[in-house]
């Protein structure tokens, strides 16, 4: 009790004295004084709450992030575009002709060097070159089973996975890029694409929304401002040249198009041929048999 009266009696004199000195004053210097006060506690408590939001926003950010995400064989660490295509060039290139130094670096990092052999009932971090592709990342009895790398040198084109695994397969949340510049992010159910964006090589988003695998897209969207909403099927999932289905096309010049469409996608932009209604920019609207049109980014 001693100790407490030791630290706590200067602060209670200091604030009798203060209360003393307050009640001599006038009201409008009453008013003031209580006014500095209260801006003072209140702008101490402002700051002390954002530094202490910006400390646990950056404790749950990097105890978020995975070894495998920090690391230099990621590629969703290359935000610049030309960067990340560079590094996938550079990735395909080594399973090529250095695996050997692929093999290496896993080794360097902590990753357990597997053969198809030993890697059947392997949980933990694991490297493993088939010869036609190569995995670095989380296992668990012997599946593919967390955040990963996955790079398949012999696809058309070249590809490089980095995201999520269950039980073997992709599933979640991942990116994948191809040699010749398109890229997909998103979400995966099975390997399929389920909900994300496939954008080209410069960037352009040729779809983005809701995939059901190959029953259903509910959107698609072009950066441009022309819109697709309704129900069908991709050529491909992985890499798609057309959509078929049924629903409203609604371009950015105005006119909308309602019916039985096909949906071509391009680099320069889309052609849809279909069946159904065209309105106009002027407000008609036409039954139309066939019709065919080009849109241009």
């Amino acid at each position: 009790m001693q100790i407490i009266n030791c630290y706590c009696n200067p602060f209670l004199n200091h604030f009798r004295e203060s209360i003393k000195d307050f009640r001599s004053l006038s009201l409008v210097k009453k008013v003031v004084a209580v006014a500095t006060t209260v801006f003072g506690a209140f702008f101490t408590f402002y700051l002390l709450g954002i530094g202490g939001v910006a400390l646990f926003q950056l404790s749950v950010k990097w105890l978020q992030t995975d070894q495998c995400q920090r690391e230099e064989f990621s590629i969703t660490t290359y935000s610049s575009l030309q960067r990340r295509k560079k590094r996938i060039a550079e990735l395909v290139r080594l399973m090529h002709q250095h695996p050997e130094e692929l093999r290496r670096e896993a080794g360097q990092q902590g990753y357990t060097i597997l053969s198809p052999e030993n890697s059947t009932k392997f949980t933990g971090k694991g490297f493993l070159d088939l010869g036609s592709e190569i995995y670095k990342g989380g296992y668990v009895n012997g599946c593919f089973h967390g955040n990963g790398v996955y790079i398949r040198p012999f696809d058309d084109p070249p590809s490089v996975y980095q995201g999520n695994f269950s039980n073997g397969r992709i599933s979640g949340k991942g990116l994948e890029a191809m040699d010749d510049g398109c890229w997909y992010e998103g979400e995966y159910d099975n390997a399929m694409y389920t909900n994300g964006t496939y954008r080209d090589s410069e960037h352009r988003a040729l779809y983005s929304g809701a995939l059901h695998l190959f029953n259903g897209i509910t959107h698609i969207y072009w950066d441009s401002g022309d819109l697709f909403a309704g129900t069908g099927s991709l050529s491909s999932i992985s890499t798609p040249d057309f959509f078929y289905g049924e629903g409203k096309l609604k371009l950015k010049s105005g006119k909308t198009f309602e019916g039985m469409i096909k949906i071509t996608f391009e680099p320069s932009g889309f052609t849809f041929v279909g069946t159904g209604s065209m309105t106009f920019e002027d407000g008609s609207e036409n039954q139309v048999s066939q019709y065919n049109e080009q849109v241009l980014f």
